[in-house]
């Protein structure tokens, strides 16, 4: 009955992107750019924002260009293909390492120093602005965030320059008194700094076993299976984000992959290891290999099979699930969503999706 559903939900007609209010935007990460580039320039007209998962921060503030924006043929081709469209490109900044942000950020000169290269990209004529995705940041960071958010947003917008801004989720105002550092990343972020300063906000919605461990590898007291993002997570995450951040600049982050575990049971309960992150195209293959059916929970697909005397559990995302985050972007009344990532990975159902 689902799989009937799922054709008939992924085979309706497509309206143009452009005669629509929501977004549907799509990441596309330097590392597996190769196939994410022909994937993107097949269904610009679906898309409304594109955003090259492009520069990554340096220790010193300064950006590394790792998917070759300013030189590559290839990228050269969807710019080209954009400028007759209403497609957007944001490339997204990247940085991922807690010292070096507190570092540079702390210290006006350097912090300066980020903007000003942050600037000198969101300025070239072929990009709508900007997306700041700076993870594993700490609670006591908060502070000098906002300030640089504040500082950037203010240049951007002088130029009519789009700031995106790219943060992990949370359910409450205040974290739990055990949470480890890598638990603690969400709460780094002022979402009300977040809506007065950013253009819109990008909710990673996903790798919901991760926000909630802290880790690939954890002990659950019962065989609790891992959640990619499951519905009352998600709905959870929105709601709270409501409560700071205009429905209007809210758009939903959507994962287009999944992961396999292997699972044990110990004395000190169930051990849990992240074995890979798989795409949509390889999940189906190991589903179809032990001949299992798709079974959906929480709109995730879901199995479980045993490699070598191992038990192994795998969650993905497919075009279903893709489609319900859709409907719930629309029924808060969210900006639109944004899914991570587009490598020719994904389920190919997706383009077929209305948006």
């Amino acid at each position: 009955m689902r799989t009937f559903f799922t054709l008939v939900f992924c085979t309706l007609v497509l309206a143009p992107m452009s005669a629509l209010a929501f977004e549907f935007g799509a990441w596309v990460p330097y590392w597996t750019q190769t196939d994410g580039i022909p994937a993107t320039v097949a269904h610009l007209n679906q898309l409304t924002s594109v955003g090259p998962f492009a520069y990554e921060v340096q220790s010193d503030g300064t950006l590394a260009d790792k998917s070759g924006l300013q030189n590559s043929t290839a990228w050269n081709v969807v710019f080209q293909k954009v400028a007759t469209t209403t497609t957007q490109i944001i490339p997204t900044m990247l940085w991922n390492r807690t010292e070096e942000i507190r570092s540079v950020l702390s210290d006006d000169t350097k912090r300066s120093k980020n903007i000003d290269a942050i600037m000198a990209v969101a300025l070239d004529s072929r990009f709508a602005g900007v997306d700041i995705d700076y993870e594993n940041k700490r609670p006591e960071d908060m502070a000098i965030f906002s300030k640089f958010l504040t500082e950037l947003s203010s240049r951007l917008h002088a130029h009519s320059k789009i700031l995106s801004c790219t943060v992990e989720p949370r359910t409450t105002d205040a974290p739990p008194g055990n949470y480890s550092d890598k638990q603690l990343m969400p709460w780094a972020n002022d979402f009300a700094v977040l809506n007065a300063q950013c253009d819109e906000v990008r909710l990673m919605s996903y790798d919901e076993y991760f926000l909630q461990t802290g880790t690939n590898s954890w002990i659950s007291p019962t065989l609790a299976l891992p959640f990619l993002s499951s519905n009352t997570w998600v709905d959870s995450t929105i709601k709270y984000a409501l409560k700071y951040i205009t429905p209007s600049k809210l758009v939903l982050g959507v994962p287009t992959y999944g992961y396999e575990f292997s699972y044990k049971k110990t004395n000190a309960g169930y051990l849990f290891d992240r074995i890979k992150a798989l795409g949509f195209v390889s999940a189906q293959a190991l589903r179809r290999n032990y001949g299992l059916t798709r079974q959906y929970i929480h709109n995730e697909i879901h199995f479980s099979f045993t490699y070598n005397k191992q038990k192994r559990f795998v969650t993905y995302s497919d075009a279903y699930l893709v489609g319900a985050r859709v409907k719930l972007a629309k029924q808060y009344g969210l900006r639109g969503i944004y899914i991570f990532k587009v490598d020719g990975t994904e389920d190919p159902a997706i383009w077929s999706l209305e948006y």
